[in-house]
Parts: structure tokens; sequence; C-alpha cells
């Protein structure tokens, strides 16, 4: 889904995930929801970031496991058509 002003647009999207936890030695397995943020120069050239919250269950724990992972880089982008 993308929203868009002139400049400024919003972005959002769903994923499964599955991962091996070294430090406890279990699994995690869930979904999350990613957010992102994007500030358009031009017509083919952006900057962009996203966050994610990650809800799962893992192999050595009880209940659910729930993190909220936020942007740790910004990405610029260029389109080339």
């Amino acid at each position: 889904m993308i929203t868009k002003d002139k400049k400024w647009a919003y972005t959002s999207g769903w994923d499964i995930f599955f991962r091996a936890e070294d430090d406890l030695g279990g699994t995690v397995f869930g979904i999350d929801k990613s957010y992102g943020f994007e500030y358009h120069f031009s017509k083919r050239m952006f900057i962009s970031t996203e966050a994610q919250l990650n809800v799962g269950f893992g192999s050595d724990t009880e209940g659910p496991i729930i993190e909220f992972q936020l942007p740790l880089a910004i990405f610029v982008n260029v389109r080339l058509y």
C-alpha cells in the first residue's frame, strides 16, 4: 500500500519470518508488519527508511515475542526508467 503526497510517501507490508536464535539455542517464527517512509527529491530520486513490528513464537519461550525494530539505515534510491 502506498499513500503519496507531493514529496512524502508512506508504504507498509506484511512478511512471514523464521530465524534460528544462536544465543538461546531455539528458533523463532512469526509475522512482521513493516512501515516505510520516503522523501522524493524528484521523479527519479528519493531516500527511504523502514521500521518493523515483529510478533512471533519461540521454541524456548512460553509466550509470544513482540519486538519493534527501529529504522537502522537510510537508502538512496534512483529509478532508471
